[in-house]
């Protein structure tokens, strides 16, 4: 797997409308729900390079989403293919025994990272780009604010940090070689 980081600084802000099947997992035919997101086109994403199909990513990616706390679907009306996560809300840790500021960078307050102390709001989105022949690219990102949970002041931006980025294209690429089975089984 190929790691870098990749992005422009612009502020957009992009809305997104999703198609997802409930239950997660790549099942086709469920009922889908909709929901929309926005996320800054500006944040820095990081760039995975995978040797596998884009179509055997897509399929991969909601149990990946799904296990890592974040469910989520394919993106509709887009250009791009994207598979996004519905805006997450934290109000306390994201993962237990993990400080947030270990995942998103939302600055400094007087009490130190803000990720650590304040509301968070976040998406983590995935573009999927197809490579000749069978391999694929992928951008992860992560983006979000946050809002001092005492005081009634602007929400400040945050972005990822890379950690979950990299988990999600670690899963991933374990996922696609079969080395872990996301219903319980794995090898080595």
């Amino acid at each position: 797997m190929n790691v870098g980081r990749k992005g422009v600084l612009a502020l957009l802000l992009t809305p997104l409308f999703v198609s997802c099947a409930g239950g997660g997992g790549g099942s086709r035919g469920r009922d889908l729900d909709r929901y929309s997101i926005r996320y800054r086109t500006d944040v820095q994403g990081y760039h995975y390079a995978l040797d596998y199909s884009a179509e055997a990513v897509v399929e991969a990616l909601p149990g990946v989403y799904e296990h890592l706390g974040f469910p989520g679907g394919l993106a509709s009306n887009q250009d791009d293919l994207l598979f996004i996560s519905p805006t997450a809300r934290a109000e306390g840790r994201i993962y237990p025994d993990e400080r947030n500021s270990d995942y998103l960078d939302c600055g400094r307050g007087t009490s130190g990272p803000r990720a650590d102390s304040y509301i968070l709001e976040f998406v983590v989105v995935t573009r999927i780009v197809p490579i000749d022949p069978g391999g694929s690219e992928i951008d992860v990102i992560v983006d979000g604010f946050a809002s001092d949970r005492y005081h009634n002041t602007n929400a400040v931006p945050c972005r990822g940090k890379g950690k979950l980025e990299g988990q999600v294209a670690d899963l991933l690429e374990l996922v696609l070689a079969g080395r872990v089975d996301l219903n319980g089984d794995s090898d080595g």
